[in-house]
């Protein structure tokens, strides 16, 4: 199963667990294919996931470097210590 939200209108439909079996058994190279997108589909997802921690970890290191030299700036302590 999935969810998912459409940007727009599209025709969506259902293959059951019967049907997926019958084309597999028509063509078994159908299953060979759909497990190559699944694993292309989720090793992208791992990728953006991967991509999207590294900018969050750079956004929060750049922010903690700006605010310890806008305090040193303003001759302040270290207001935000732990």
């Amino acid at each position: 199963s999935a969810t998912v939200l459409a940007s727009g209108e599209c025709l969506v439909l259902e293959l059951t667990a019967d049907a997926l079996r019958e084309a597999a058994l028509a063509n078994p190279d159908v299953l060979r294919l759909i497990s190559r997108v699944v694993a292309e589909r989720r090793a992208d997802l791992e990728r953006q996931k991967a991509e999207a921690a590294k900018a969050r970890f750079e956004l929060e290191d750049s922010s903690r470097s700006l605010l310890a030299r806008i305090q040193e700036f303003l001759g302040l302590p270290d207001l935000f210590r732990a």
